[in-house]
């Protein structure tokens, strides 16, 4: 294994958390491996470990992209992600606010839908 590769499912394991991690790695096969290793290595281990981002600073650029590209399934989890990573429901409510005003108020819209769905979830 790389260390990127290892530096990508820590810190995708920091993130998502455990339950996440632990679930996601069950349903690992030989026909999904290689992509997994793909996110895990250039994804966690090059873009979120590759620069002076913090990972919270990563979670909040996440979040407002898959609003803005209306990836709701994936925006729950890094909502999730970003949460364990320190961001504030302020901040995502702030951040959602701009991929509404950036991106349009239907993603807008549906990122609030999807942050309120996740905090709820968690309380």
């Amino acid at each position: 294994m790389t260390d990127r590769l290892e530096t990508g499912r820590a810190i995708l394991r920091q993130t998502m958390g455990d339950e996440y991690y632990e679930a996601r790695a069950s349903g690992r096969n030989d026909f999904n491996g290689h992509y997994r290793d793909l996110i895990d290595g250039y994804c966690f281990g090059e873009g979120w470990a590759g620069g002076p981002l913090t990972p919270r600073d990563c979670s909040l650029l996440v979040i407002t992209m898959l609003a803005t590209t209306g990836r709701v399934p994936e925006l729950r989890a890094h909502l999730r992600g970003a949460l364990n990573n320190g961001c504030t429901p302020e901040e995502i409510r702030h951040a959602m606010t701009m991929v509404g005003i950036y991106a349009g108020i239907p993603a807008g819209v549906e990122g609030f839908r999807s942050a309120e769905i996740v905090l709820a979830e968690i309380d």
